[in-house]
């Protein structure tokens, strides 16, 4: 198997599909800008690190990525019926990222 063209095959698609997505979002919001998606970076990335996803690189599945997303998902719909701040959920959820690295490497140290 070509490793070398199936990995530049899957940042071409990658890549193809964020601008789609990009585009899409434009459209939704219905006025260009350059950081009109800066607020759900953490989000995403929350959800991937809440799924076991370790951010080294390695291990993780879709299934359990989609039950990260679903988690965020509903602590961020709480968040807002709770009516907390953008900036208090910001913290919320970088200290459950930060929680969730510390109890994977734990199991992983304990497996060992």
């Amino acid at each position: 198997m070509r490793v070398g063209s199936v990995v530049v095959s899957a940042y071409c698609l990658s890549a193809v599909l964020a601008a789609l997505g990009g585009l899409l979002f434009t459209a939704y919001i219905g006025a260009p800008s350059l950081g009109i998606g800066n607020q759900f970076l953490l989000t995403s990335v929350a959800a991937v690190v809440v799924g076991g996803t370790v951010l080294t690189g390695g291990v993780g599945s879709v299934v359990a990525t989609i039950g990260g997303t679903i988690f965020i998902t509903e602590l961020n719909s709480f968040t807002n019926v709770v009516r907390i701040t953008t900036g208090t959920q910001m913290v919320v959820q970088g200290m459950i990222i930060a929680s969730s690295v510390l109890l994977y490497r734990a199991i992983a140290q304990w497996r060992l």
